[in-house]
């Protein structure tokens, strides 16, 4: 079987480059042919296309968003537990009362 391949890099698009899979033995290899179909293919009528990009899918900006989420998520928490956390006084006394939604226990 023939393959018409095609790749992107850098945004321009390369090709078309041939290749012709074959077996050889039990296993299944690939050959270049060029990047134009030599002379005995054209009838065979095999040709697949297959389009490719070197340079895959730009995870950058995911990376980015995903530690800024992070970072947000880290900030909103501390400032809750800021506010509603739990939170320690000492009286004239010297004991400690916790205080936790209202309630208050001596330690």
């Amino acid at each position: 079987m023939v393959y018409k391949k095609y790749i992107t890099k850098g945004g321009k698009l390369h090709g078309p480059y041939y290749y012709e899979s074959y077996r050889d033995g039990d296993k299944i290899k690939k050959r270049y042919l060029g990047t134009s179909l030599p002379t005995g293919y054209e009838d065979r009528g095999d040709v697949v296309l297959h389009s490719t990009s070197s340079a895959g899918l730009n995870l950058k900006p995911f990376y980015i968003l995903g530690i800024l989420a992070v970072a947000l998520l880290l900030v909103v928490g501390a400032v809750y537990l800021a506010q509603n956390g739990n939170q320690m006084k000492v009286n004239q006394s010297k004991s400690v009362v916790v205080s936790v939604g209202g309630n208050s226990s001596f330690l």
